[in-house]
């Protein structure tokens, strides 16, 4: 399993996420702009208090729902893995 995700916002460029070491997420559904204009966004914050933060328009709210919970899904299922497979402790206790 990778420890990357690859995430393709509509009208934008491909964005790798980092599934490892990631802490937190969460999201946005009413941000403002610069100019004005509404926005979501999904915020990822890292052990190492490192953050990502992925922009949607407003009309993508739908769109920017399924990607939060697709990287929830696939956090969980490489925790799930690596705990199977007795890896977790060596990435995480150095």
């Amino acid at each position: 399993m990778e420890y990357t995700l690859e995430i393709k916002p509509r009208n934008s460029e491909l964005i790798t996420v980092l599934i490892l070491g990631l802490q937190s997420i969460q999201i946005d559904k009413n941000g403002f702009g610069r100019d004005n204009k509404q926005f979501s966004r999904i915020t990822l914050r890292y052990l190492n208090s490192d953050s990502q933060m992925i922009s949607f328009r407003s009309d993508e709210d739908d769109y920017a729902i399924e990607i939060y919970n697709k990287i929830k899904k696939y956090k969980h299922e490489l925790l799930e893995e690596l705990r199977h497979n007795g890896q977790l402790s060596d990435y995480f206790v150095k």
